[in-house]
């Protein structure tokens, strides 16, 4: 559904400071820590609103996204509004807090403390009455979810646990499918399926309903176990999940004077011991943090966030990452709540928050940020990038050269150029390398072609051959056989044959087109496919002399500008 938001791309742009920021899309993490990408949709893209709560898939895969100004329906490409007004069945004028799947085709919808039902097809909305006691609480503390059963639970802080009654059509606290401890509230519920056990979150604590006994398990009550884990002895208890490691993540407040905090705890129920912990202190940080959700994707990653906190929980180092920056990037999250975090059905993750709705597309979670610092009048171009059989990241620019980075992008303190004062050789337009381990050449201005050695970072040959005709070489691509093929601002098709030493005189021009070639590939068959600038898209033999196919607009079988970008 999303596929065309999902382009992997290098984004370059200029800032009032003369910096520019590349992205690269690398397949590394730097000591488990890894660089998210976030992109961001706000009212400028369509939303109507910048406060987003909640966002629901449904089984066609259309993103329905719940805002302060009612519900939209996200496509992968433009944002669809509905009528919500409260009149001839329409959902009340005010912000939707939460949509779920009421399993009948329909979403449950809570807006404050306002329940209904919502037909995504006729666009038509039921109103829920609820139980009395429960239309008293404030919106902040009100919560509906569900378990694996079908039935949708509703609670707050102060009031009585309730249900969707189907022959009612109300939430009701008559009929529970699970027991709470006596004079408890729940703050939040949590369904472990397979054990069939529900997890109470109070202010008194932490409590477990078993299905199968009917028993409650908490302080001082239970029955048929010794001693009292130390979990049981926490209060204000908010929020609980069981990962896929079956492993414990218990979120409670210490109101304690002083020590005031937000606590998440990660502990093995199996020894009930603390795995590890992290805490947001009210009295000693900066920004008020408060951790609110936890999310674990189908990869496993565990995320936790709230107000000022979005961490990303590595497993390995037992080491949590805040991606809530002080020094944000233009691709940094920059909000003050998450709402809710959720993972598509193509594995973008999608972070609900009140600056808009943020997005880490698939392929796009391992990204890293450079900045080239340049002065005022100094502009620095990307035309070509390159990663090397040995895992180096060559970096080809206009008039700066070739950069060079690690395979973490630290940058390497070498001088690709010492010798060289001909200022053409570091106007790069293309680089490759020849084959695995191979040499790196480097396409130039004026038909110049610079040789590097990648181990010793040498030059090893200088050329500029006649066949290139003094235009630069915008594109070199190797093929299967080692052999070197060359396209031209001028449109010449140029070969060098493995087989031949390096040097002017070995290049011979296969074919010339009237258009600067701006792409050029070989596919697994060997044809190559040349992408030009105005004469449309050609597809040749392996010799580069016979053309099989030739798609342009005036054969009416592809627009002219696709032919200068296109992948094999």
């Amino acid at each position: 559904m999303f596929s065309e938001k999902r382009i992997l791309y290098f984004y370059i742009k200029k800032m009032k400071t003369c910096c520019f920021i590349l992205l690269f899309f690398i397949a590394f993490s730097v000591q488990g820590q890894i660089p998210y990408l976030f992109n961001r949709l706000s009212s400028s893209d369509g939303l109507n609103s910048n406060k987003i709560n909640h966002i629901f898939q449904d089984r066609k895969g259309f993103l329905w996204i719940g805002t302060e100004n009612g519900i939209q329906r996200f496509d992968g490409r433009k944002f669809i509004n509905f009528r919500s007004d409260g009149l001839d069945n329409s959902m009340p004028p005010i912000g939707v807090d939460q949509i779920l799947d009421a399993g009948n085709g329909n979403f449950w919808i809570r807006q404050g403390t306002e329940i209904g039902q919502y037909d995504p097809v006729s666009f038509n909305y039921i109103k829920t009455p609820i139980y009395p006691g429960i239309q008293h609480t404030s919106n902040t503390d009100l919560w509906m979810s569900s378990d694996s059963k079908g039935n949708i639970f509703l609670y707050t802080r102060w009031t009585e646990l309730t249900c969707y009654d189907k022959e009612t059509n109300s939430f009701t606290n008559k009929n529970l499918p699970l027991k709470i401890p006596e004079g408890w509230s729940v703050n939040f519920l949590f369904e472990n399926a397979n054990e069939k056990k529900y997890y109470i979150c109070s202010d008194n604590g932490l409590a477990i309903y078993d299905e199968v006994t009917q028993e409650l398990q908490y302080k001082d009550h239970n029955p048929g176990i010794s001693g009292t884990p130390d979990w049981q002895n926490l209060k204000f208890v908010y929020n609980f999940y069981i990962d896929s490691q079956n492993t414990w993540w218990v979120f409670y407040y210490d109101s304690s004077q002083g020590s005031e905090a937000f606590n998440v705890l990660h502990i093995d129920p199996k020894t009930d011991t603390l795995i590890d912990s992290t805490s947001a202190k009210i009295m000693e940080n900066k920004k008020y943090q408060q951790y609110l959700w936890i999310f674990e994707t189908t990869d496993n990653q565990i995320w936790i966030g709230g107000v000022n906190s979005l961490l990303s929980y590595d497993r390995k180092n037992h080491s949590f990452t805040q991606n809530i920056k002080l020094n944000k990037s233009e691709f940094d999250i920059n909000c003050r709540e998450i709402k809710q975090m959720f993972e598509d059905k193509e594995k973008s993750l999608w972070f609900c928050t009140d600056n808009g709705l943020y997005v880490i597309g698939k392929g796009q979670e391992n990204a890293y940020n450079y900045v080239f610092e340049n002065d005022p009048n100094d502009e620095i171009l990307i035309n070509s990038i390159l990663q090397t059989e040995e895992k180096e990241n060559w970096i080809g620019t206009w008039g700066k050269g070739i950069l060079v980075f690690d395979s973490y992008f630290v940058k390497k303190n070498v001088d690709l150029y010492k010798g060289l004062s001909e200022k053409e050789l570091k106007m790069v337009w293309s680089l490759c390398q020849q084959e695995p381990g191979g040499l790196i050449w480097s396409g130039c201005h004026y038909g110049h072609i610079v040789v590097f050695d990648p181990l010793t970072k040498k030059v090893v040959h200088k050329l500029n051959p006649p066949a290139m005709k003094g235009a630069s070489v915008r594109q070199i691509v190797a093929d299967k056989n080692g052999n070197l093929w060359f396209g031209t601002q001028n449109g010449q098709l140029v070969k060098w044959n493995k087989n031949d030493n390096i040097s002017n005189q070995n290049f011979q021009i296969v074919n010339e087109f009237q258009a600067s070639v701006f792409s050029l590939k070989v596919d697994s068959a060997g044809r190559i496919w040349v992408g030009t600038n105005k004469m449309g898209l050609f597809v040749m033999d392996s010799t580069g002399t016979k053309e099989l196919f030739h798609f342009s607009e005036e054969h009416n079988n592809v627009p002219v500008y696709l032919a200068t970008a296109f992948m094999i």
